[in-house]
C-alpha cells in the first residue's frame, strides 16, 4: 500500500504553488463582494473561482489556504494534484488522497 502524501513537505505540489506567488498579486480577490460574503458570512462557506487555463489558479488557491490557515488560524481543507499524472484522472485517486 502506498504511503500518504506529505502535503506540507518542501517538495509537495502545494509548496510548489505557494512558493510561486508574486507578492501583491491577486489583491483584487479580497476586495470582491463574493469573497467578503464567503469570508464574513456563516451561510456561505465555499468560494468558487472559475478562471481560464494558465491563470495561476493553483498559486492563488495556495495563497488563500495559507492566509486562512496561518493568518486567521482557520481550519482549511485543501488538495493539490497534478492533472498531467494519469492516475489523478480518476475519482478513486481523489478519494484516497483525502482519506490520507
Amino acid at each position: 500500500m502506498a504511503s500518504a502524501t506529505d502535503y506540507l513537505s518542501d517538495y509537495s505540489e502545494y509548496k510548489k504553488q505557494f512558493n510561486s506567488y508574486l507578492q501583491g498579486t491577486s489583491k483584487w480577490l479580497y476586495e470582491t463582494e463574493v469573497h467578503r460574503k464567503c469570508h464574513d458570512s456563516p451561510e456561505h462557506g465555499a468560494l468558487w473561482i472559475k478562471v481560464t487555463a494558465d491563470a495561476e489558479q493553483s498559486v492563488l488557491a495556495a495563497t488563500i489556504d495559507a492566509k486562512l490557515a496561518v493568518g486567521e488560524n482557520a481550519p482549511v481543507l485543501f488538495y493539490f494534484f497534478r492533472q498531467i499524472v494519469a492516475i489523478n484522472h480518476h475519482p478513486k485517486s481523489l478519494t484516497k488522497g483525502f482519506i490520507a
